[in-house]
């Protein structure tokens, strides 16, 4: 489980994806929302401190393309 803890104040006007679906976007994680996506900049995986999405990244690229619930 994946808390999402901060996002990015510049709401992106993507609508590709699927509702909760993750993905990158200029290297940043993202997250599809309904009309719009979020730039994810901080998370806490359970159980673990809190991190910037970078540093998630860099041990669980497995995540994108994945779908949050």
């Amino acid at each position: 489980n994946l808390k999402i803890i901060e996002v990015d104040n510049k709401i992106l006007k993507i609508n590709e994806y699927e509702i909760g679906k993750t993905f990158l976007h200029d290297n940043k994680l993202a997250v599809q929302c309904e009309k719009n996506a979020l730039i994810i900049n901080k998370l806490q995986p359970e159980g673990k401190k809190i991190m910037s999405s970078k540093n998630f990244l860099a041990g669980h690229k497995e995540i994108i393309k994945r779908i949050l619930k």
